[in-house]
């Protein structure tokens, strides 16, 4: 039984609901699909014990809060652009058919990445930076060998090349902009 300072479910899914109005104010998806994307958020963050702000602002960056959203060069689908390897690594069927599936798939890769290499262990950045880059492109990045000429976009962004937004802060500004979104501490910095 949650607390009088601890919100419900459903008023966990009604503050994300507004946060995804808030910070897409042009939704292209229904309401139904907004609050399907709520709904699975806040299920899946709280089976998985993960920070609900960690993975909103993630799935801000990736998808710009789109449940349908797909990279058809990369094959990653979903609000937290997962690929079929990511998602069987950790244990998620593929095709990712529902929101929950989309949003469980990217936040167990994200916690395999955090428990599977040490430098993720205490840095959510590093970990967001292995995310979107992949280990071999992170290592690449890492020892400075990566420059704006690379394909990979998150590691332009993070390397603060021209036409990039930065990639791991716009996810931790993001997250920060949602207070009544946290429910779990992070992990590091």
């Amino acid at each position: 039984m949650p607390t009088p300072s601890t919100p419900t479910r459903a008023q966990l899914i009604d503050r994300c609901v507004a946060a995804i109005y808030k910070e897409v104010p042009a939704r292209r998806l229904s309401p139904i699909a907004t609050r399907d994307l709520a709904t699975a958020l806040v299920a899946v963050c709280a089976e998985e014990s993960y920070p609900l702000d960690l993975a909103f602002s993630h799935a801000y960056a990736e998808s710009a809060l789109d449940v349908n959203a797909l990279n058809r060069s990369s094959g990653a689908a979903g609000p937290l652009q997962v690929t079929a390897v990511a998602a069987r690594q950790v244990g998620v069927a593929w095709p990712l058919t529902t929101a929950a599936a989309k949003v469980r798939a990217g936040v167990r890769y994200m916690k395999w990445l955090r428990s599977a290499y040490a430098e993720c262990t205490g840095s959510v950045r590093t970990t967001l930076r292995h995310y979107g880059m992949g280990r071999g492109n992170w290592l690449r990045f890492n020892r400075g060998e990566l420059t704006c000429s690379t394909t990979v976009s998150v590691a332009r962004a993070e390397l603060g090349c021209p036409g990039n937004r930065p990639y791991s802060a716009t996810i931790i500004a993001i997250a920060q902009r949602h207070p009544e979104l946290r429910t779990t501490s992070w992990w590091g910095s």
